[in-house]
């Protein structure tokens, strides 16, 4: 922070203060998902909501900084900042979704957030449903102020596989990211429009772990 405070010192006067609304937003939202841990009453409109206000924000205020500076238009400017909102979204779901894919040579165990009760879009998805999964998962994540056993984490994100709460958050961060593409439209067709295009096409939202993957590949039970 003291870092960026000291970059922005040296931009104009729109941009220092377009930061300070930027800073704030994203602590408040930061504030909001830290106070949510273990909480299985929140819905996807709530944590999207908390996904705008951090990884939306951000990348709301790159994309308004970069047109600015760039000599954009102020409708471009609109437009481009819209594009980064859905953009910044569509990028912290799919993060989220990160949380259930192995990846070799990381130090970082698949279903990690999981195991921190840090539950995500696919798990409010999977704990709303009434019937036998929604029940068991309630049951599995009912918070006592411990992470997660290796066994309930393993058996949570077969749940989730099996009622089709990960497919269901992956089809939300696709939505965004297409959004996003969609929004391009607007501007003028450029260089840089198509660079743009281009980016978002190569935008991949993960596929999730299989469950009967999930014991090796995360790391469960080892």
């Amino acid at each position: 922070m003291a870092l960026c405070n000291s970059l922005i010192s040296r931009l104009p006067s729109r941009l220092r203060r377009h930061w300070a609304r930027t800073a704030q937003r994203m602590a408040d939202g930061q504030l909001r998902d830290s106070e949510s841990v273990g909480c299985l009453t929140r819905d996807s409109a709530q944590i999207v909501d908390v996904a705008s206000r951090k990884t939306g924000a951000a990348f709301e205020m790159a994309t308004h900084f970069g047109s600015f500076l760039g000599g954009a238009t102020p409708s471009d400017r609109s437009i481009l900042t819209t594009f980064g909102h859905h953009l910044g979204i569509a990028f912290q779901l799919a993060n989220d979704l990160e949380d259930f894919v192995h990846r070799p040579n990381t130090h970082r165990p698949a279903a990690n957030d999981l195991r921190e009760r840090l539950y995500s879009v696919a798990v409010v998805i999977g704990c709303a449903r009434e019937d036998e999964f929604g029940a068991r998962l309630r049951a599995i994540l009912e918070d006592d102020g411990r992470p997660l056993s290796d066994d309930a984490t393993e058996e949570a994100v077969r749940i989730l596989w099996e009622c089709g709460a990960l497919d269901d958050a992956r089809k939300g961060a696709v939505a965004e990211r297409e959004l996003a593409r969609d929004v391009l439209a607007d501007l003028p067709l450029t260089s840089a429009r198509c660079a743009l295009e281009e980016f978002i096409s190569d935008f991949a939202i993960p596929e999730t772990l299989e469950p009967h993957a999930s014991r090796h590949a995360a790391g469960v039970g080892a």
